[in-house]
């Protein structure tokens, strides 16, 4: 365990719900006995007022300043952020065949070669939509700029 003086103030971060508390030692317990020596640090937080807490017996990660806090925190925050994306990337891949390398233009041409709406030009009304089942739609031009946009067409 590491030494701590009286009166420093530390930072914990709870294993069990990853929350953060400032503590201050308020007192060194050395005991020497036939098995050996041992240390405990006996501290308070906001939160217990008076009442005085083994540090050893609650299960926290102790950081000495905010620096070693804040760089434990984003490690933590890029891991797991790693962790939803391989997760992500894993259920694209399987569902999809997706891959890291597959670009956004080839998407847009497989979307289309599954897309069961095509597009033709019409000079009066913008853009003739045909559905599947042989439906003809026509669009304004205005909506169909949009259309197209959607569509990479």
């Amino acid at each position: 365990m590491t030494n701590y003086s009286v009166g420093q103030v530390l930072f914990l971060v709870s294993k069990k719900d990853q929350k953060v508390v400032p503590i201050q030692v308020v007192e060194e317990v050395r005991r020497k006995n036939l098995s050996g020596e041992s240390i405990d640090y006996l501290v308070t937080t906001p939160y217990s007022g008076e009442k005085k807490i083994n540090l050893k017996k609650i299960d926290v990660e102790t950081y000495e300043d905010l620096d070693s806090l804040r760089a434990a925190l984003l490690k933590k925050a890029q891991d797991l952020i790693d962790g939803i994306c391989f997760s992500a990337g894993k259920i694209a891949t399987e569902t999809f065949g997706w891959n890291e390398k597959t670009r956004v233009s080839e998407i847009h041409e497989l979307a289309k070669e599954r897309d069961p709406i095509s597009m033709s030009p019409d000079e009066s009304s913008g853009a003739v939509v045909s559905l599947e089942d042989g439906t003809k739609v026509h669009l304004p031009p205005e909506i169909s700029g949009v259309v197209n946009n959607e569509l990479g067409s």
